[in-house]
């Protein structure tokens, strides 16, 4: 909705601007704002139990074993019509 309105008063390359502006913009506070768990906890802003918390499912994933999965080549991929818009 935001876009058509700076389209119609300003022009359809200042849309462009205008909206890219805002995502850097938006980058920069999220670059300020996030920072990794491991940095967060030795900081004191993350509880110890947060911690384990956020990496419970690291063991889950690590408990599939390698041998189980299957390699399937990419031209068999493009047989099933899920991947076409891929």
């Amino acid at each position: 909705m935001v876009v058509p309105l700076i389209a119609v008063t300003m022009g359809w390359q200042w849309a462009f601007i205008i909206i890219g502006a805002i995502g850097l913009i938006w980058l920069v506070f999220w670059k300020a704002i996030y920072d990794s768990p491991e940095n967060k906890l030795a900081k004191g802003q993350l509880k110890q139990s947060e911690y384990d918390y956020i990496l419970s499912d690291k063991e889950e994933n690590m408990a599939i074993d390698s041998s189980e999965l299957k390699k399937i080549s990419w031209f068999k991929l493009l047989t099933f019509r899920q991947t076409w818009a891929f």
